[in-house]
């Protein structure tokens, strides 16, 4: 079965709106990427709260996280970023989201891919075992400049990890 779902910061900055619209399109699920302006991962906990409540207003799951989640460039400190994806698997937890989008890392420009698919594959390592802790799925998702930007890294990335709390999420523009 398939669960229709979207990003529905695109309709508005306004969280209370974005609920409203989603609902009266008759969508029962929603991915949560931003409110208020405000990146998911950054809102406070009395935000969380509110937009639950508004959820819950609205009759409205949360069907993924979309988290900046491996927005960094690869020879950025990880250690920081790895407790990012810590939080982000508890804000998912938080809305009941099973999914958590994730990027492989941007590349400096003119940057050899295959030089950095080590690093790669070790924070990719490593945020799955923060997945497999929380009980999540991290969805990769390729973008351009992204070591995962080509369909063949992506499923480097998948089969090397080897975990079943990776998977892939194709963005086809």
């Amino acid at each position: 079965m398939w669960t229709l779902s979207g990003f529905v910061d695109e309709i508005s900055p306004d969280f209370t709106e974005q609920c409203r619209v989603a609902a009266e399109l008759g969508l029962t699920h929603v991915e949560l990427r931003s409110a208020w302006d405000v990146n998911i991962l950054d809102l406070k906990p009395e935000q969380l709260a509110a937009m639950k409540e508004t959820l819950v207003a609205h009759d409205l799951d949360v069907s993924s996280i979309g988290s900046p989640i491996g927005k960094i460039f690869v020879d950025e400190p990880f250690p920081p970023h790895l407790d990012r994806m810590r939080h982000a698997a508890d804000v998912a937890r938080h809305f009941g989201a099973p999914y958590v989008r994730i990027f492989s890392f941007f590349l400096r420009p003119d940057a050899d891919p295959a030089a950095h698919r080590d690093e790669v594959i070790e924070r990719m390592r490593a945020l799955a075992r923060v997945a497999e802790e929380a009980d999540v799925v991290l969805l990769h998702e390729n973008e351009k400049e992204i070591y995962g930007d080509v369909p063949s890294r992506c499923l480097d990335i998948v089969r090397s990890v080897g975990s079943p709390h990776l998977r892939l999420a194709w963005d086809a523009a």
